[in-house]
């Protein structure tokens, strides 16, 4: 009697089990799409493997009056959230769910002790403000419960309904990061870019209104060649940036690329690359033969918007 018991019980556990994979089972999971050439392979969510489906957060920062509004989205396949960092109330959200909560005062990243020139309290300038929340975000007590963080600057409206499966998929092999090459930077040379960086947004003490140190984009280039830094091996548009946080080096590179800001300056584009080599993370680098578009306008998971709207 006791065996037909158990025997029982494992069978409606198993049941059970299968049941509540059916029914959270991504309704689109057998299902194919096309982008370009590209085709998505399936995507079965990892609740059936008895794991918790990846937490998924697009996060953007938009502090004063840079943007007027949260880009639009369109709505994921696989669930995500949209979180903007702000310290505009009247910021319009359009479906973004908008934080003003100023964590970067709340949270400082340990590597802030005050006496860089970047640091938030020798710089206040809301430009350099949002680079806590593009690369400090990990600090902030809300994000710790997400797997995977996808930066978008302010001026992107996400288009691709199925751009979080595509991120899972990508994110299933050894890689840290995904993000587009710099189009206007073929040669791959960060020489080209320090150039590219003259002017007010960077070279002037005060710029959009606000005051802010000299950003000396030229000695931080030369600071990087003086410790070894290999130019010529590309350059990236760092705009949107998918990253793995369940890899301990994508926080790693995270902490490191900061420093960065707070020692140098706010041209994250220039410690990217640098970063990465010092790092040793794997980045999967769009454009690629399935993935199509011109950054700086369009591609096919967004379109970039100019600043101000």
């Amino acid at each position: 009697m006791k065996r037909a018991v158990s025997l029982f019980v494992m069978v409606l556990i198993t049941t059970i089990i299968l049941l509540v994979c059916a029914t959270y089972s991504h309704p689109q999971a057998r299902e194919q799409s096309s982008l370009g050439s590209w085709t998505h392979p399936q995507y079965t969510p990892t609740i059936c493997h008895f794991t918790q489906q990846p937490r998924v957060a697009y996060i953007t920062s938009i502090m004063g009056t840079y943007e007027r509004t949260c880009k639009p989205f369109v709505p994921q396949t696989v669930a995500s959230d949209f979180i903007c960092f702000t310290n505009n109330p009247n910021l319009t959200p359009n479906a973004w769910t908008i934080d003003t909560t100023p964590y970067h005062e709340q949270y400082p990243n340990h590597q802030d002790h005050g006496n860089h020139r970047n640091s938030l309290k020798a710089n206040q300038h809301t430009f350099n403000i949002a680079k806590y929340y593009k690369q400090s975000f990990k600090n902030i007590p809300r994000m710790k419960e997400y797997d995977v963080v996808v930066w978008l600057d302010g001026t992107l409206e996400i288009t691709y309904p199925r751009l979080t499966e595509y991120i899972l998929q990508k994110f299933e092999s050894p890689l840290h990061l995904i993000a587009f090459a710099h189009e206007y930077r073929p040669d791959g040379s960060l020489k080209g870019e320090v150039a590219a960086s003259h002017f007010e947004r960077y070279t002037s003490t005060r710029w959009n209104g606000q005051d802010q140190p000299y950003q000396d984009v030229d000695a931080q280039f030369k600071d990087y060649l003086d410790n070894g830094f290999q130019d010529g091996n590309g350059i990236w548009i760092t705009c949107f940036i998918p990253m793995d946080m369940r890899k301990p080096e994508t926080r790693q590179f995270l902490d490191a690329w900061y420093l960065e800001t707070l020692r140098h300056t706010t041209q994250d584009q220039i410690s990217f690359p640098y970063v990465l080599q010092k790092a040793g993370v794997r980045i999967h680098t769009l454009p690629d033969d399935e993935i199509k578009g011109k950054p700086h306008n369009k591609t096919d998971f967004y379109i970039k918007h100019d600043h101000g709207k």
